[in-house]
């Protein structure tokens, strides 16, 4: 059987945040910061995941972001393997069960690169959450770095560029 993977808090400071502004900009207008970032979103996720499924997953994360907005951060969860089976596997969560059961499990690379939980971690630093839960996979590998040129505007990226530089000063804070 294989061993779980223990549960660590992780200062948010310390977690590579590279790659979040896409994610970032959907809080900034949920919070009412920005008029483009559900627009943004959608089209990355449609290009990301596949046609269609832009508008499903923005819900999806405006629901997360909700929740933690209303609920906090949860730190004292612990990951089983029957969570992440279920998570993976379950055609209750493919078919959209409560984010509030996964919205606290973070999977970190030995890097501090996310591997899961991009959306959960620029929640928090938007919160100024100052700890993450994490679980340090030592088999993870960092995941490919998303290229946003290639799906918008010159224009659009210049609006990525700036909410990156707005995401890393709020790190700074924490």
């Amino acid at each position: 059987m294989k061993q779980l993977l223990e549960t660590v808090n992780i200062p948010t400071k310390d977690i590579n945040i590279n790659d979040l502004s896409i994610f970032y900009s959907v809080v900034e207008q949920y919070f009412n910061q920005n008029d483009w970032g559900y627009q943004l979103y959608k089209t990355f996720a449609d290009d990301r995941w596949g046609a269609g499924t832009g508008t499903r997953r923005l819900m999806r994360y405006t629901s997360l972001i909700r929740s933690m907005y209303n609920n906090g951060y949860k730190h004292d969860y612990v990951m089983t393997n029957t969570d992440v089976l279920m998570k993976m596997h379950s055609t209750l969560y493919q078919a959209g069960s409560s984010v509030d059961m996964y919205h606290n499990r973070v999977i970190l690379s030995p890097d501090m690169s996310i591997v899961n939980g991009r959306h959960r971690v620029t929640v928090c630093v938007f919160m100024k959450e100052p700890i993450i839960s994490c679980v340090i996979n030592p088999d993870a590998s960092k995941r490919q770095t998303i290229k946003y040129d290639d799906i918008f505007s010159e224009y659009e990226n210049q609006l990525l560029i700036d909410c990156e530089c707005r995401l890393k000063n709020t790190l700074k804070l924490l």
